[in-house]
This record gives C-alpha cells, structure tokens and sequence, in this order.
C-alpha cells in the first residue's frame, strides 16, 4: 500500500510539474504576441483603402496579400514596416566595388518610389543602424549562425528586433562566395527589399524578385515596385492583419479559385 501511494505522488508530482511547465509556455506566448504585435485589431483607414484601389490593379493587390505578411520565421501574418522617417543601413564585411556601387544605386532607386521615409547609409560602426548588411563568406556564416546556413543558402535576412510589428532592426547576410557576379546583384536586391517587410516569397510567379529561388534578375518588375508602395506609400499601418487586408481589399479565394478552373491556369500567371 505504501508502494502505491508513493508511487501516486510521483505520479501527481509529474503532472504538476508538466501543467507548470505548459502553463509557463503559453503565457510565454501570449506574452511575446502582445510584445510583439499588441492585443487591439489594427484596422485599414478608408482614406487607405481608397489610395489602394484607386493606384493599383487587383493583381498587384493581390500579390501583395501573398508577399506582404507572412514570413519564413512563422511570425503572425500582419503588416512588418519600419515607421520613421528615416531608415539606415551600414555594411559590414568587403563588399567589392562592383557590389557596393549595385547596393548605392539600389538604394537611390527605392528613395525615389518611397514618399515619406528614406533609406540612408551609416558608416560608423558605433551607429546602431536599422539595418545591417552583412558581406560574408559562407563560413563566416556557418559560425554566426549554423542554423539559418545550408549549401542552398546564397542570402538571407532575419528579424532582430519587432515591437508591436514595428520594424525596429534587421539583419541581411549576403554570401560573396556563392554567386557569381551577375547573380549576387538578385541577392543583394531581394534581401534588402524584403528587410523592409516584404519577407515572404512567391512560387506563383516568375517575373518578380520575391520569387523563391534567385535567378539573373538583378532589376524590380512592376509587381515588386508595387508591392514596395502599397506597404510605404498608402498609409497601411504596422500590425494589420491579413485577414483584415483581405476583406478590406474584397479578395474573394472563392472567384479566384473558379476563373482559375474556368481558364484551366491561373489569372494571376504571366508568360
């Protein structure tokens, strides 16, 4: 009898001790969600609404859902975007002339499509810049961080710091040794655009740089430009959520999905 009883507080204990745990872990969650992206639903502001429908086609809205809210590392699928007036970047690493020049001249071309905010470079390494571009090896990677590293990796940028999907700091790894130089020019342009919000790819379509996978294409489409619009120049705000996006903008996956069987391809896909 005495066995049993022993063995019914071990028993007990263990369930104690995994309701402690479970219960630590989802207010963890919680905790970090409102840290994160706050409790209150972000609405979309007719006046936004309006500017959305009136300057682009339903494709580049659209594409936008697709683009402009999830992420790779699972975060809530809203509105990311930095929100002051100005955003800096620094580089760090040896970038070669040909790289830096592409990277200056990228860089002019998104201050003349953004309305109210501008990207601007620091060079002290003191500055704690929004943005960091990091030109490195491959192995420099490995040790910085093994698990964002695979022999497929040739770019890539990570979230460092989010508050209430506020765009606070990124950091964007661009591999000098896996490209060749024609190629580098599509890593450099893709990551740095996404670091601006626009984390997620597109398996749809091929004539944009949101594509998953890198190509030749070293120069925005008309989609990406729009998609860089939409998020700076509307007035949508951080911490909108796609659902919200969705109803706001009247895309219905229904239709989509019946002028999809009606065509036999999609009415998004472009030769």
């Amino acid at each position: 009898m005495q066995t049993n009883s022993f063995f019914k507080k071990i028993v007990l204990a263990v369930v104690y001790v995994i309701i402690y745990i479970a219960l630590y872990i989802a207010i963890r969650i919680l905790y970090d969600e409102y840290k994160t992206y706050g409790w209150d639903s972000v609405e979309i502001e007719q006046q936004t609404i309006d500017y959305i429908n009136k300057n682009f086609t339903f494709d580049e809205i659209y594409f936008f859902s697709e683009i402009g809210f999830e992420d790779e590392g699972g975060n809530t699928a809203s509105v990311k975007k930095f929100d002051s007036d100005t955003i800096t970047y620094q580089v760090i690493g040896t970038p070669t002339e040909s790289q830096a020049l592409f990277l200056s001249k990228m860089v002019d071309t998104l201050n003349k499509v953004l309305l109210y905010n501008k990207i601007i470079e620091v060079g002290n390494k003191d500055f704690n810049a929004n943005l960091i571009v990091n030109f490195c090896k491959s192995n420099d990677l490995k040790k910085i961080s093994k698990n964002r590293y695979s022999d497929a990796t040739a770019g890539y940028c990570i979230i460092k710091q989010l508050e209430k999907a506020v765009l606070k700091r990124a950091e964007i790894f661009i591999l000098i040794d896996k490209q060749d130089q024609i190629n580098i020019y599509g890593v450099i342009l893709q990551e740095f655009t996404q670091s601006l919000g626009l984390f997620n790819d597109s398996e749809r379509l091929k004539n944009t740089i949101f594509r998953d996978g890198y190509g030749l294409d070293s120069v925005y489409g008309p989609l990406d430009l729009a998609c860089i619009k939409i998020l700076y120049n509307s007035g949508i705000k951080p911490g909108v959520r796609l659902k919200t996006f969705e109803n706001a903008m009247g895309i219905d996956y229904e239709q989509i999905a019946n002028e999809q069987t009606k065509k036999k391809k999609s009415i998004f896909e472009f030769n």
